[in-house]
């Protein structure tokens, strides 16, 4: 009976140490991600400091524009998915979201 608290009471302990080393990171701002970017190039092509401010900011307008896009895109299916439900019935939508349930499982 012992063994078996030991047991149960390390699994715990186990689990928690997992799901507290699983919460998720402060999401980088694009200018830290385009640092990054600029750094790794830099190391792996030996960037000289001018190159380097030009590509940060080359870096840094694509992923603005890319952000931009990836939001536009958020809302592009949001409207489609409106505008299909507007036209299924209850019961067409209730099995429509059963289906994406299963699909993501």
């Amino acid at each position: 009976m012992k063994t078996y608290r030991i047991i149960l009471l390390s699994s715990l302990v186990s689990v928690a140490t997992l799901c507290s080393a699983q919460k998720k990171k402060p999401k980088k701002t694009l200018e830290q991600k385009s640092v990054e970017m600029t750094t790794k190039l830099s190391k792996e092509v030996k960037l000289t400091k001018e190159q380097q401010v030009q590509i940060k900011a080359i870096y840094l307008n694509f992923l603005t524009e890319k952000e931009a896009l990836d939001n536009r895109m958020k809302e592009l299916k949001k409207a489609k998915k409106k505008k299909v439900d507007e036209i299924l019935t209850d019961e067409q939508r209730k099995k429509r979201e059963e289906l994406k349930k299963k699909k993501k499982k």
